[in-house]
């Protein structure tokens, strides 16, 4: 009788295996119009936080059972050119890795993906949001979206409190333009691979591309996944002559200086808060 009815129904050939979940007593026409419309997905909420390197997502998303951690780390870390074709906008990514574009929001994954799946749900929600971004003024200036994805990581991680986006973005632009070099904590803490509270004199030495202590211009590409927020601050930075910033409350705050005098000063008051020797 099952069968009889799946097939006036004409679904007998498109019965799909999966999981479903019937209601005790259930007619042949209810089971029937519960298997047409598929098997049921478990699905999983993630939140994904602004600032999550790649492998923090990967071990959210693993520790969730949306992927394998080992998977998601190779792909998303070593395939970046596979994903070019079908997202334009990583045509400018000079790295193996897509760091900076694995945009951070709360998703609702399915249990058990492909790791390449998951990371275009990713790297949709990039495309998307960007949409509402005007980067034409830096472009004008010669960044590149990947020069501005990069920034924004900075900005994001240099920046704890929201209203400094901006500010520091603005330091960031102006010391590039002055050809100095960025010298920035964040870059040294993802060059090591790990957050230090204070890095040590051999830490500032490391020797990474990404050391921005020791190299010049921006490093090779993003520390991180920045935010929205972080991304309007790299499109949109404030018009300042600051060239320097020191932390100066434990919530994150920070003093802005043009000189490096001024610098020095902010420095010594603050110096219980500085990560720097």
């Amino acid at each position: 009788l099952f069968r009889l009815a799946s097939q006036q129904k004409g679904i007998d050939r498109a019965l799909l295996p999966g999981t479903y979940t019937f209601a005790l007593g259930s007619s042949i026409d209810e089971a029937l119009a519960v298997i047409e419309k598929g098997p049921q997905v478990e699905t999983v909420t993630v939140v994904i936080p602004e600032g999550f390197t790649i492998r923090q997502i990967a071990e959210r998303l693993a520790k969730a059972g949306v992927v394998d951690r080992d998977e998601f780390m190779n792909v998303a870390s070593k395939e970046a050119a596979s994903f070019a074709s079908d997202f334009p906008f990583l045509g400018e990514n000079r790295t193996s890795t897509l760091e900076g574009y694995l945009f951070p929001k709360t998703y609702s994954f399915r249990k058990n993906m492909d790791a390449r799946e998951a990371i275009e749900v990713l790297l949709r929600q990039f495309e998307k949001e960007m949409r509402d971004i005007d980067t034409g003024d830096m472009r004008a200036r010669g960044f590149t979206l990947h020069d501005i994805v990069t920034i924004a990581s900075l900005v994001e991680r240099e920046a704890q409190v929201a209203e400094e986006r901006p500010l520091v973005a603005s330091v960031i632009y102006n010391r590039l333009q002055k050809k100095m070099k960025l010298q920035l904590c964040a870059t040294v803490q993802y060059a090591l691979g790990q957050s230090k509270p204070r890095l040590t004199n051999k830490d500032l030495a490391v020797d990474s591309p990404y050391n921005t202590y020791i190299h010049d211009g921006l490093p090779p590409g993003p520390i991180c996944n920045p935010g929205k927020a972080s991304l309007e601050a790299a499109a949109k930075p404030a018009r300042t002559r600051y060239l320097y910033y020191v932390l100066s409350t434990e919530k994150g705050h920070h003093v802005f200086t043009e000189t490096y005098a001024e610098f020095l000063r902010a420095k010594a008051r603050y110096k219980r808060f500085s990560q720097t020797p």
